[in-house]
């Protein structure tokens, strides 16, 4: 067995992305991952990082002196492809607020935040090689400027509705997250201490640790049981999170590895292993056995 997760792991580490476009959470900055990795655990990644993306936006203006058009920077309006429910939805936000007029003469600058985030989202999960929006990623909000967010205020930047109580809890933790980025706590203090904070789970935790803090931790997610599950190395899909961080813990020793391993599984995840009718036959891991 040892053997063979050596095996599964160096594959992992040594293969290269899957998809064009930046990596996860690579090129963005810290309050920009903080704020999708909370949000992310009540509504869809695509209005998690729409909402994000807005309110960076309306903290940074990054375009405000743009005078690219729609047209010039982005897919809009994205025909032929099937959006998800959310990724509809951010769609349909953006086509009511052009309505009958041209979008194609609009210039960014011209956008209120909400709108300018549910684009930069839809480019990011469907136009991934579009660099445009990285000025958006690259703001960095203030202690301050965080501080001053409310469940309201969120909303009316972003123009997504969401329960305010669930928006409440998710704020008053990423004040304490970011305060702690800045109190350099040692990592298995600081596990404990982000497991204490509302809507923060050992997911949620250890992706914090990985990419917020570059913790070698190993994120537990669907995606990497089922893969683990279909290549034998796991009994059973619904392993225990220790199982797995035990099975593959001597293999993971940087954050770069944590990183490179959750990013790759979860663009096979994505990709090819799914949850029925997986594509075997293409998946970059397909030297190796699987269940059906």
């Amino acid at each position: 067995m040892t053997d063979f997760i050596t095996i599964f792991c160096n594959d992992l580490l040594q293969m290269k992305p899957c998809r064009k476009g930046s990596d996860f959470f690579e090129n963005e900055s810290e309050t920009i991952m903080c704020f999708e990795t909370l949000l992310n655990q009540r509504v869809s990644i695509e209005r998690a990082t729409a909402i994000t993306y807005a309110i960076h936006d309306y903290f940074g203006r990054p375009f405000e002196k743009s005078t690219f058009q729609i047209s010039n920077i982005s897919k809009y309006p994205y025909e032929g492809i099937a959006f998800r429910r959310a990724g509809k939805s951010l769609y349909n936000l953006i086509r009511n607020y052009f309505d009958t007029r041209k979008y194609s003469e609009y210039k960014i600058a011209d956008l209120p935040s909400g709108i300018i985030g549910a684009m930069a989202s839809l480019e990011r999960y469907h136009n991934r090689e579009n660099e445009f929006f990285q000025p958006l990623r690259d703001v960095v909000l203030t202690i301050d400027q965080v501080e001053s967010l409310t469940p309201e205020k969120v909303c009316e930047i972003s123009q997504v509705k969401l329960p305010a109580e669930n928006l409440r809890c998710h704020l008053n933790s990423i004040r304490q997250i970011l305060n702690m980025k800045i109190s350099g706590l040692p990592q298995q203090i600081l596990r404990k201490e982000l497991l204490k904070l509302e809507r923060v789970g050992d997911e949620t935790a250890d992706t914090l640790l990985v990419y917020l803090f570059r913790q070698p931790a190993i994120i537990v997610d669907e995606y990497l049981k089922r893969i683990l599950y279909r290549h034998y190395l796991l009994q059973k899909q619904f392993a225990s999170r220790r199982s797995i961080v035990d099975l593959l813990g001597d293999h993971i020793k940087t954050w770069e590895d944590a990183h490179t391993l959750h990013a790759r599984i979860n663009e096979i995840g994505v990709l090819y292993c799914h949850a029925t009718a997986p594509d075997c036959e293409n998946c970059p891991l397909g030297r190796s056995v699987r269940r059906e």
